[in-house]
């Protein structure tokens, strides 16, 4: 096989993943918007190879990059807070873990849309996303959404979730 053909291959494969991640996206938005309260804006722009999906409500945004070397970020963006960029992926040519990461993608896309679209305040969720990058946004974010989401449904997409800060039983025998 000579580099052209290789570089072609490679240039294809990327594109794949690419369109996997942007229908990560666009699945979580289908999936999201069937009880809307409000009215979220959402916005695509393609540029270059890229995706770029904005959210918006009234002073809190949310967007999804997936660049067309395939690496993916994620922003937080609030009017009292600082922006909070993530890199949740770099491009890995491995095909398992590109799978990987899809599957995991998809499912914090419906997390992280559907508690936007269901208004979570994001003032609350940014005052525990910390500036610096970090591995574990996907916790902080599960931690802080406890206060921020609606109290009548704490944790519509996972029920399970106990709060690390709250009293537990073993705490209150005395």
């Amino acid at each position: 096989m000579t580099k052209a053909e290789q570089k072609k291959m490679e240039k294809a494969a990327r594109s794949m993943f690419i369109m996997q991640a942007f229908g990560c996206v666009l699945d979580a938005i289908c999936d999201s918007s069937s009880n809307a309260r409000g009215n979220p804006q959402i916005r695509v722009n393609m540029k270059s190879g890229n995706r770029y999906i904005y959210f918006h409500r009234y002073l809190q945004d949310f967007n999804i990059q997936i660049y067309a070397s395939g690496d993916v970020d994620i922003e937080f963006r609030e009017f009292c807070h600082d922006t909070r960029t993530y890199r949740v992926f770099c491009y890995d040519s491995n095909t398992a873990v590109q799978d990987a990461f899809l599957e995991q993608f998809g499912q914090d896309m419906l997390m992280v849309i559907t508690e936007f679209v269901e208004q979570a305040d994001w003032h609350i969720v940014l005052d525990y996303l910390p500036l610096e990058y970090t591995k574990n946004w996907r916790d902080i974010f599960i931690d802080s959404l406890e206060p921020a989401a609606n109290p009548q449904e704490p944790f519509r997409w996972k029920p399970d979730w106990v709060n690390p800060y709250g009293d537990s039983d073993e705490d209150s025998v005395q």
